[in-house]
Formats: structure tokens, C-alpha cells, sequence
């Protein structure tokens, strides 16, 4: 019996369920038909009132998309201003690199012309050399140069670049020497005061980029910004080449001019291209 009741009550609410399915129809189709007998005015207002519902909806959701469409276009610009950054950076790497090599060039240019134009002047014998050594621990004392006793070579010749007097030869082997430097406080070389001829002593001084001239007369005269050039006495420089020039004057006790502090005229700290003088050149001999 129980069972049956329970058929009974689920027949039941299955034919309510379809009773209220029908009456929503009929009620959807009355209303329907009665819209269309009013005309499109209500169904207007009606269209009228769920816009102005949906319109916040509609406009959150519309920025909603300009803000997504925003962000992807920036996400996109920024990688392309990334990649221009990286190609710009590369570009400019390259640049640069080629900047530091035409200043390399163009300064290699400008001593070899500077060297040529000194060789212009000397009438000696040369050979072109170039530093290949120089030690940190005698870095102003001494360079090692690429050319030896194959090149005809010899101890004590002096060796100049395109600015000035560098120093001389001290030892020779095959396929390199050693040049001692003008800076090393070993160094001793007679000069002379271009302005006035007197006769000085040249020597290397422990500070390693100046020279110490000495007067080698009762009354010397010389003063800041005079030239030194070679004396041509000692046997080992020809007279005339470049020295340095006159920084500062220590006068003596007397207030005379005794020991000054000269600037080098070649450069001790960039030495790269050099000449060895090997013998005079004789003018030639003309017959009676």
C-alpha cells in the first residue's frame, strides 16, 4: 500500500509541474499577442527600459576592452622598443668601435708622419723600429725594440721618434736591442739652450716623465719655456735634435739659474714607432 501512495503522490506532482509549464506558455503567448495589438510602442519602452538596465553594464564592459586592447598594443610597443633599444645599442657598440680604431689609425698616422718629417731633417742613416717590450718594473729606464744585429745594429747608437731624442742602444742581439731611455736617472746627454747656445747638462730624474738640466756655465741664462736640443758633443747624438723644453727654474744661492725641471719632447709614455741612427750621411765630394 505504501508503495502505491508513493506512485500516486509522484503522478501527482509530475501533472502540477506540466499544469504550470502550461500556464507560463498560455500566459507568454497572452502577453505576446497583446503587445502586438498594442503595437511597437510598448514593446519600444520596453526595449527602452532594459537599455537604459544594461547601458552601466555596456559601458564598463566597452572600457572594459579599450583597457585590454590598451594594454596589448603596449605590451606589443614595448617589445618593439626593446628590440630598437638592442639594435640601436649594437649599432652604437659598432660605432664606437670603429671611432677608437680610426683614432687609432689616425694617431699612428700622425707619428709616423711626425717620424718621417724629424728623418727629413737628420742627415743620418736610419732604421724604423718598433717597441715590442717594455718592463713595468723599469718602465721609464729602458724598451725593448724589434730590430737587431741583423739590421747592422751596434751598441750606442742613438734612437729618436717623430718628437724628439728617446735615448741609445745598449745592448744588440738577433732580432731585437735595448734602448735605454732618456728618463732613467742613469742617463746624462749635453744639450743646448736653442735661444741663447749655452751648454747644459740633460739628465733622467726619478719622477720618471722629467728631465733635470744642469748649467755647464759660470752664468747660466736660461729660463721656463727655453728649447734644449743635442749639442752634438759626446760623440754619440747629432746636434740639433729636439730635447725638451724648460718647466721650472731652481735658481741658486746667488739667485742665478743653476738646475731646471724639462719637460721631455717625446712622449715616454706612448713609445710605438722609433728610429735608429746608424751613421752620418757624407755630402758627397766633388772633384776639382
Amino acid at each position: 500500500m505504501a508503495w502505491g501512495g508513493d506512485g500516486n503522490r509522484s503522478a501527482g506532482r509530475a501533472w502540477r509541474w506540466r499544469a504550470i509549464t502550461a500556464l507560463v506558455l498560455v500566459l507568454a503567448l497572452v502577453i505576446t499577442g497583446y503587445l502586438t495589438r498594442q503595437g511597437g510602442g510598448r514593446l519600444d519602452e520596453i526595449s527602452r527600459q532594459m537599455e537604459s538596465w544594461l547601458r552601466p553594464a555596456q559601458v564598463i564592459f566597452s572600457y572594459s576592452l579599450i583597457w585590454v586592447q590598451n594594454g596589448v598594443d603596449a605590451v606589443a610597443h614595448w617589445r618593439q622598443v626593446v628590440q630598437e633599444n638592442q639594435r640601436l645599442r649594437r649599432t652604437v657598440e659598432q660605432m664606437s668601435l670603429q671611432i677608437a680604431q680610426l683614432q687609432q689609425a689616425a694617431g699612428e698616422n700622425q707619428s709616423l708622419r711626425s717620424l718621417l718629417s724629424l728623418r727629413a731633417q737628420v742627415p743620418w742613416q736610419t732604421v724604423a723600429a718598433t717597441v715590442i717590450g717594455r718592463s713595468p718594473r723599469h718602465w721609464n729606464r729602458e724598451v725593448i725594440i724589434d730590430q737587431g744585429a741583423e739590421a747592422g745594429l751596434r751598441t750606442d747608437m742613438p734612437v729618436i721618434s717623430g718628437r724628439g731624442v728617446v735615448g741609445r742602444i745598449t745592448a744588440v742581439g738577433d732580432g731585437y736591442s735595448r734602448v735605454q731611455l732618456l728618463t732613467d736617472p742613469g742617463t746624462a746627454i749635453g744639450g743646448l739652450i736653442e735661444r741663447t747656445g749655452d751648454l747644459v747638462l740633460v739628465e733622467g730624474s726619478s719622477s720618471g716623465d722629467r728631465l733635470r738640466v744642469r748649467s755647464l756655465t759660470p752664468t747660466p741664462r736660461f729660463r721656463e719655456k727655453d728649447t734644449i736640443v743635442t749639442s752634438g758633443l759626446g760623440g754619440i747624438y747629432p746636434k740639433g735634435l729636439p730635447i725638451g723644453t724648460i718647466e721650472k727654474v731652481e735658481p741658486n744661492q746667488y739667485g742665478l739659474a743653476s738646475v731646471a725641471d724639462v719637460i721631455p719632447a717625446a712622449d715616454f709614455g706612448r713609445l710605438e714607432y722609433l728610429l735608429v741612427l746608424t751613421h752620418p750621411i757624407l755630402p758627397p765630394v766633388s772633384l776639382p
